[in-house]
């Protein structure tokens, strides 16, 4: 036992002393044999797939609050992101992926007024639309999307233009 007790303080006064070379040392093997472990990951991950899903799944329901509350800054910092992610996941039909740029491009565009009723929207108040809309077998294109304010958008729902614009007089 006294000569356990004795290395292990000859091994920390070793790391302590001798911090940056060792520092060096792991990163340099790290990057030297970097693609063997990360297949080696992968294929230990792989063959335990379903502990990773279930730990995965128990970390999220014990951590709920923390990750939901990091989820909505990060929305909040990047609504444009946030906006183009969601129209790209209800896309039925994806010819393209819109971007930031194409929701950009948009407002620009349109001057910074909606689509259906060309009255100006709140600064981060507004909804990305579907001209023609995906559940009646419209596109997610950029030529497909159209900035709309909230009342306009949802009012719209799924009806095609024709359908929406008696509506709108």
């Amino acid at each position: 036992m006294v000569n356990a007790e004795k290395e292990k303080e000859y091994q920390a006064a070793y790391r302590l002393k001798n911090a940056t070379y060792l520092k060096e040392y792991f990163r340099a093997h790290y990057q030297k044999n970097k693609a063997r472990k990360l297949q080696e990951t992968r294929e230990y991950k792989n063959a335990h797939r379903d502990y990773y899903k279930n730990y995965l799944r128990q970390y999220f329901l014990d951590h709920k609050a923390e990750h939901l509350e990091r989820s909505r800054k990060w929305h909040q910092a990047h609504p444009e992101q946030k906006r183009a992610r969601t129209a790209n996941r209800r896309a039925k039909v994806t010819s393209e992926v819109i971007t930031k740029q194409d929701i950009a491009y948009c407002h620009r565009k349109q001057k910074g007024k909606c689509y259906w009723c060309s009255k100006a929207y709140p600064r981060r108040k507004y909804h990305v639309d579907h001209v023609w809309p995906l559940a009646k077998g419209g596109a997610n294109i950029r030529a497909n999307i159209v900035i709309a304010c909230i009342p306009c958008n949802l009012r719209k729902g799924t009806k095609t233009p024709a359908e929406f614009a008696g509506r709108l007089i």
